[in-house]
């Protein structure tokens, strides 16, 4: 699925393409008359805006990295009946959002075509996450597979010594 800040809507205009895009905003009238925007994404749509942040903005809000935030962007795909999820090389830190997703899905992704992609319904396998165990699977990954950083995010959850130290206890 695109997401808002991938500029999918016009090549999906173009090509008569059609189908519902996540995110956006919306600029209303306010009780002044003026114009308002609405209140600032939460949950699911405020992960993936982090996620998908343009490289030359400036961005203010930590990568989304808890137990919540995993479990709101999975239950919003759920919930969308999202068929496949397409992360590209653009953006601030796919690898890092390739890490995100791993968890979010519970399995790495197919890596074809030059993007990481994922089919059908995200799993419900249990993966450790934290913002420095994300941060250090998104660092490991070596050019040669592009998988290393999904692959690293899985194992913390099948082994009990991984190279990454896992947190004692995860909040609920």
């Amino acid at each position: 699925v695109p997401f808002e800040g991938q500029r999918a809507m016009g090549w999906q205009a173009q090509t008569g393409l059609h189908f519902d895009l996540a995110g956006g905003f919306a600029v209303v009238p306010g009780p002044d008359g003026r114009s308002a925007f609405v209140s600032t994404p939460t949950g699911a749509i405020a992960a993936l805006n982090r996620l998908s942040s343009d490289p030359e903005s400036i961005v203010t809000t930590p990568l989304p990295s808890s137990p919540g935030q995993v479990e709101a962007v999975r239950s919003a795909l759920t919930r969308w009946h999202v068929g496949a999820s397409v992360i590209t090389h653009e953006g601030r830190q796919p690898t890092y959002s390739v890490a995100f997703f791993a968890v979010v899905y519970g399995r790495a992704p197919a890596y074809r075509h030059g993007v990481w992609v994922w089919t059908g319904p995200p799993g419900t396998t249990s993966v450790p996450v934290s913002s420095a165990i994300l941060s250090a699977c998104a660092g490991s990954r070596p050019a040669s597979d592009p998988l290393t950083a999904a692959h690293c995010m899985l194992a913390t959850a099948t082994t009990p010594a991984s190279p990454v130290t896992k947190p004692s206890t995860m909040p609920s």
